[in-house]
């Protein structure tokens, strides 16, 4: 069974990427800098990543096997 990405991590991982921090996507999403971290702390626990590196990782291979 595949663990899907909610829209709001795929939003706030795009962010990430980019290397702002968790203050420029909080305002840049209009949320708090503790939704961003919540958000984020979710992913690493359900991908099993430990870090803003290893969240993004992650995500790039589960945005490419999607289009498998």
């Amino acid at each position: 069974m595949r663990t899907l990405v909610s829209p709001r991590q795929t939003d706030i991982l795009m962010l990430v990427a980019a290397d702002r921090s968790d203050k420029e996507i909080a305002v840049a999403l209009g949320i708090s800098r503790r939704t961003v971290r919540t958000h984020l702390e979710r992913f690493y626990r359900t991908h099993s990543v430990h870090s803003r590196a290893g969240a993004v990782a992650r995500w790039l291979i589960l945005q490419r096997d999607s289009y498998r």
